[in-house]
């Protein structure tokens, strides 16, 4: 077994590719101007204009005619950026308001023109504990504006870890980060983060969610259809997945829809793009195509950091950090890795770290110079690229997306509309309600159908949108208005779907009784079902445990009404604790003709409703919680 590789001249790599990187670094500011201009739309003519004032220009002319030349050696590729335009959409828009922060598009270099190049992303000993188990090994590292850096090692180093740490999907245990030189916290709106599991409703057409997610995320620009319409534009001709704006995201193809993501994060102009595994389960040509827009992306200035298994394509980056059982063994120049591993091409390595233990490779990692000092700038120089919408506005774009996401997917539609036709049909002529008893009877398979069809309707609504929700509340996306819209929702469905069932029973088999208080109840008995639904979808954690679980809820229904014979004892004060129990005492009075409507029994099942809901709504901001909130 050959010893690695530790020469002076691979320790010092690190350095000459950030020298190198620096070099290009006017070039990549002035390629990242240009690229900004397109993303940022123009104002409708008498609107302001798009364009900086002139005096705005003089200004930038002055400050570019005085800036210090690039340094020669060193990471100082973002410490002679041109400022970018002043001029922004969302500044236009947003002028009324006083926002002390950077906006859309605006220079974020450090207002001392002498100062260091800032760091995009660091992290100094950066650790990820689980129980006993140990994830990360105290990481230290930097990327800087205009770096294009790759995070390598086998399956269970640590990558997926690592890269939920930055995004802010996840808690460190020790050690701090930082952002463009501010705590994690304070500058993550900054961030954009491109997952591995796809989060975005295959559904809707490219168009409607790109502008779903404008609107929760580009608040400033929902006022405006024209702008947001040219915000979006601008980001699929970027990306050139433009011809694709009327297509579903379920029928394009692997890569565009690697693309999708792309341009979700785009939308808000990040200045760090993370990215975990974005060209895994590619071909070769989809796969090369997206690592060609990531260094796009990073040459227009941006710190863009990409996890990958892959190890195709990893000599185009400029850096690579490489990690195996949570412990960071390299970090340099793709050449530098190669010398010192020992290898001659990266489809070597995994079987070369395996020839020795993790924490052996990781004592004989050759230094790396510290990231230079910088400037500290005040809270008032920076600010993030974008705010999450307000409540509610968030509320209402969910609502929306949400109606259109049910109506788009017409199997499942067609499916929960079905069922409730079908099984009026079936209680209307199984049974003849010409008798008291005859009616009661009937009376309980009504409750009992429609508290089923609402659970079951329900009972997916949350976890099948895990993924997004989770992506969507890294942007500071409300849970409150997140779940307001869920309750908004499956309660609209549930009352369509109960006037559908009253309606064909009604048809087939009048019950001698209002048609509007049999109606009462069972939208009442549909509502609280829902609920109950609900409340399991937020409880899985998987859309297959959700179903499983349906059932375990549904047949106490069942069991404990007492309509076969009368409950007593322990099963008795059971009962009581079910929604069926008081919707079948409810029912049994509207169908005898007791006068008025039964309220002492019918009004329970909005208050177990309303349980029901606040357990949905305690366990969303639960697992929040414990996940660490938004970044």
């Amino acid at each position: 077994m050959s010893s690695p590789r530790s020469t002076a001249g691979d320790a010092s790599a690190p350095a000459t590719g950030r020298a190198a990187a620096g070099a290009t670094a006017a070039g990549a500011q002035l390629a990242r101007s240009r690229a900004r201009s397109e993303l940022r739309p123009r104002l409708p003519s008498g609107g302001g204009g798009g364009d900086a004032p002139s005096g705005s220009r003089s200004r930038r002319s002055g400050r570019e005619a005085s800036a210090p030349p690039l340094a020669t050696a060193g990471p100082a590729k973002a410490a002679a950026r041109s400022p970018r335009s002043e001029s922004s959409l969302v500044s236009t828009v947003a002028a009324a308001r006083p926002r002390p922060s950077v906006r859309y598009g605006e220079d974020r270099a450090s207002p001392d023109a002498g100062a260091a190049p800032r760091p995009a992303v660091r992290a100094l000993a950066l650790g990820r504990r689980v129980g006993e188990r140990t994830l990360l090994h105290d990481l230290s590292f930097a990327v800087y504006p205009g770096e294009r850096v790759a995070v390598l090692g086998p399956s269970g180093a640590g990558k997926s870890v690592l890269v939920e740490l930055l995004a802010g999907a996840a808690r460190p245990s020790s050690g701090h980060l930082e952002l463009l030189g501010r705590p994690h916290a304070e500058a993550a709106t900054a961030l954009g983060y491109v997952p591995q599991a796809e989060a975005v409703h295959e559904v809707l057409t490219l168009r409607e969610a790109l502008l779903a997610c404008a609107r929760l995320r580009v608040p400033e620009l929902a006022a405006s259809p024209l702008l947001l319409e040219e915000r979006v534009a601008a980001v699929v001709t970027r990306l050139r997945i433009a011809h694709r704006l009327e297509t579903r995201i379920a029928r394009l193809s692997g890569g565009e829809r690697r693309r999708v993501g792309l341009a979700i994060e785009l939308l808000t102009d990040p200045e760090v793009l993370l990215c975990d595994e974005v060209t895994s389960g590619l071909d070769a040509r989809s796969a090369a195509e997206v690592d060609e827009l990531l260094g796009e992306l990073a040459r227009e200035g941006r710190a863009v950091l990409c996890t990958t298994h892959v190890l195709t394509g990893v000599e185009g980056y400029d850096r690579v950090l490489v990690l195996a059982e949570g412990r960071l063994l390299f970090d340099g120049s793709p050449a530098a890795a190669l010398a010192h591993f020992g290898v001659e091409r990266f489809s070597d390595l995994y079987a070369r770290l395996d020839e020795q233990p993790a924490a052996t490779w990781e004592a004989l990692r050759p230094p790396v110079p510290p990231p230079p000092a910088f400037a500290p700038r005040s809270a008032a120089a920076w600010g993030g690229t974008h705010r999450a919408a307000a409540g509610v506005q968030a509320l209402g774009t969910l609502f929306v997306r949400g109606v259109r996401v049910t109506l788009r997917d017409g199997r499942s539609l067609a499916l929960n509309l079905a069922q409730a036709v079908l099984i009026a049909l079936l209680i209307a002529f199984a049974y003849e309600a010409d008798s008291p008893a005859a009616r009661a009877e009937v009376g309980f398979k009504l409750v009992l159908s429609v508290l089923w069809l609402g659970c079951v309707a329900a009972c997916q609504e949350v976890v099948k949108e895990r993924a997004v929700f989770a992506r969507e509340r890294l942007t500071g996306l409300s849970p409150h208005a997140y779940t307001a819209s869920k309750v908004l929702l499956v309660l609209l469905f549930a009352l369509v779907q109960t006037a559908l069932f009253t309606g064909v029973v009604y048809a087939a088999e009048p019950l001698g009784a209002s048609p509007l208080e049999v109606g009462g109840v069972l939208a009442l008995a549909a509502v609280s079902g829902s609920a109950l639904g609900l409340l399991v979808s937020t409880a899985a954690t998987s859309r297959t445990a959700a179903v499983g679980a349906t059932p375990l809820v549904l047949v106490p229904q069942v069991v404990f009404v007492g309509t076969v014979e009368p409950l007593t004892g322990v099963a008795a004060e059971l009962g009581r604790l079910m929604p069926s129990h008081w919707g079948n005492e409810a029912m049994r009075r509207v169908l005898a003709g007791a006068p008025g409507f039964p309220w002492s029994d019918a009004g329970v099942l909005p208050l177990f409703a309303a349980v029901f809901l606040l357990g949905s709504w305690g366990l969303l901001l639960v697992r929040d919680e414990a996940r660490g909130g938004p970044r």
